[in-house]
């Protein structure tokens, strides 16, 4: 993966790390001791996520590789290498702005699309009645 690139994954552990992740941007990636700066929680969710699926010997938290993600919100998260599933990697060639233009449309209708945009995972947008 490449920094400043987006991407959309899923985790090995979704019981403790959630489904997925849609379209977060790579903002760096880290040796263990630099990821414990940024998520103190690392040995714990490691020992969580394996055990989750089972998986022992548990890996040793301090020979993977880190990902810092931030999401379209700015919510940073740290995943190591290992917890992600490596077949769900899509990168998101991403657009900065898409219009559409309803003509003749109802408030009532607006606030639909609009919570429907959001119910589809798309939070950073704008909308405005002209």
């Amino acid at each position: 993966m490449v920094v400043n690139k987006s991407y959309t994954i899923n985790t090995i552990a979704p019981s403790v790390l959630g489904v997925g992740f849609k379209t977060i941007r790579l903002v760096k990636v880290l040796n263990f001791l630099d990821a414990v700066k940024e998520d103190t929680n690392i040995v714990n969710q490691n020992a969580l996520v394996f055990k989750s699926i089972n998986q022992t010997p548990i890996p040793d938290p301090s020979q993977s590789v880190y990902y810092v993600f931030e999401n379209p919100l700015g919510k940073r998260i740290v995943l190591s290498e290992g917890w992600i599933d490596p077949a769900s990697i899509v990168e998101e060639n991403l657009i900065n702005t898409f219009r559409i233009d309803f003509l003749n449309i109802s408030a009532a209708d607006t606030n639909s699309i609009q919570q429907y945009l959001r119910d589809l995972g798309y939070k950073s947008f704008i909308a405005s009645v002209v």
